[in-house]
């Protein structure tokens, strides 16, 4: 794991075998979870972790995401995962 800045991180996974199809391909589900993931890790990592948020009765919303897929990696591949934070949007 590695902040590239404080409202940039990454993280590298291995892709396993059982988070893959029957052609060795990530299943998009898993790609999904493992996303969820590093954005919760990411928070928890400046602080915001579960404690925080109950203690304000506020909770962690993943409002939009953003995909860009060449190919799907394939399991034993690495896979570098990024997250960042934009901040809130006005209606």
């Amino acid at each position: 794991m590695l902040y590239v800045e404080d409202k940039v991180y990454e993280e590298t996974h291995r892709v396993q075998y059982y988070q893959c199809d029957t052609n060795k391909r990530l299943k998009l589900g898993h790609l999904m979870w493992l996303m969820q993931e590093a954005a919760t890790e990411h928070y928890t990592k400046r602080g915001f972790d579960r404690a925080y948020l109950e203690a304000r009765g506020s909770i962690f919303l993943l409002s939009k995401i953003r995909l860009e897929i060449r190919q799907m990696p394939l399991a034993g591949e690495e896979l570098r995962l990024y997250t960042w934070e934009r901040g809130p949007k006005r209606a």
